[in-house]
């Protein structure tokens, strides 16, 4: 499954943020035993993030919900695939 996210942040103080947005998913694989989610979802989370001169470290969970709204309607019974996760990220200020 390709997942692009477009997400929001807000900044609660220097360390804490929020985070939310949708996510658009496209599964790429065919022939599976589970229902496309290929859609419109979204991401909620909750996270800190740490600066220095150059780099910033950040830990952020996360909610994820795909194909709350599908590209295509099949008309049956649909499951829909959700997600906890933990992202960790490296950044560096060029």
């Amino acid at each position: 499954m390709l997942s692009i996210p477009v997400f929001a942040e807000y900044a609660l103080g220097d360390f804490f943020y929020a985070a939310a947005g949708p996510i658009l998913d496209f599964q790429l694989s065919e022939g599976n035993n589970i229902t496309d989610q290929s859609g419109l979802g979204y991401l909620v989370g909750f996270g800190g993030k740490v600066k220095t001169e150059k780099f910033s470290f950040s830990l952020f969970p996360n909610y994820k919900r795909h194909s709350v709204i599908p590209f295509e309607n099949n008309g049956s019974g649909k499951d829909i695939l959700r997600e906890f996760g933990v992202q960790l990220g490296i950044g560096y200020r060029f």
